[in-house]
């Protein structure tokens, strides 16, 4: 049996047909410090066995069938990079999101729901990547994000997010790659976000942005790939109907204070509708995440 393997330190199982639930006797693979689970039929609640693994950086459980809460121990870990994403799990994300250093995280495809705590901030030093696509997540994006200066990919399409981009996002000196799109945010799309010196890749369509500013008119002048469908830009092809963006302007400004989980973190304010789209619904696409395709439907 693997656990009787006390020295490893290393453990890859992806991409096999392996199924059931993971064994307490892990707990005895003290000097572990990575564990790739990926792309298997593992089952049951999150596998708490790996919380007892001092040693262990590197978590890996994508691809399988785990379901239920996070628990909150889990981001009191020094974990280097952990992927979560294509489970399903629900529930809440604990609000002490942030205690660990991680240069990776990566939720997507699960069905989380409330808001992205503003304890992110707490990941400045070290985070790189983080991916929330289609994870129900709604409210504002918290101002926060912006001072999460390493970063390099920020994902938060297909949720329920509304309200505007936050400005402090100017900040983010190293950002490459930014997808908002699908989601319900509103007002304009900042010059100083168009301005970073490293985007290359910007996607905020399905949306309901109704002005750009400066620079952000005119992307390709900057040779940012970027995708502007569907919001209310005038002037621009390819974008929502009159009524839908009037009936849009005629609801009151979004109030992020309300809306938001200033106390509470995820799982919160997740509005009763809140679904997030089944994976089996999301065909490949190519992101540059340290290794995963994680994707998003494809609309006209």
């Amino acid at each position: 049996e693997l656990a009787f393997l006390s020295d490893l330190s290393l453990l890859h199982l992806n991409s096999n047909r392996f199924c059931g639930i993971i064994p307490k006797t892990f707990t005895n693979l003290t000097h572990l410090y990575e564990l790739d689970l990926s792309n298997n039929r593992f089952v049951g609640p999150f596998p708490s066995v790996v919380l007892s693994l001092s040693s262990l950086t590197y978590l890996d459980l994508r691809y399988n069938e785990f379901e239920g809460p996070l628990p909150p121990q889990l981001f009191d870990k020094s974990f280097d990079a952990f992927f979560l994403n294509n489970n399903r799990f629900t529930s809440s994300i604990p609000r002490n999101l942030g205690k660990s250093k991680a240069s990776v995280m990566v939720f997507a495809n699960n069905k989380f729901g409330g808001c992205l705590p503003e304890s992110i901030v707490n990941f400045a030093d070290t985070l790189e990547e983080l991916l929330l696509i289609n994870t129900s997540i709604s409210g504002c994006l918290p101002q926060q994000v912006g001072f999460l200066y390493k970063l390099r990919v920020l994902d938060v399409s297909f949720n329920n997010i509304v309200g505007p981009i936050p400005y402090s996002l100017a900040g983010l000196s190293h950002l490459e790659q930014l997808n908002l799109g699908h989601n319900m945010m509103s007002g304009i799309v900042p010059m100083g976000v168009c301005e970073l010196p490293n985007l290359v890749n910007f996607t905020f369509s399905y949306n309901f942005f109704c002005e750009e500013e400066g620079i952000c008119k005119n992307l390709t002048s900057k040779n940012i790939v970027f995708d502007d469908r569907r919001n209310c830009l005038p002037e621009k092809a390819l974008q929502r109907s009159e009524k839908e963006c009037s009936d849009k302007l005629e609801q009151p400004p979004v109030d992020c204070f309300e809306v938001c989980c200033v106390e509470g973190g995820f799982g919160n304010n997740a509005s009763a509708g809140s679904v997030a789209i089944p994976p089996s619904a999301i065909p490949a696409a190519a992101m540059p995440v340290s290794a995963a395709p994680l994707v998003a439907p494809s609309y006209p």
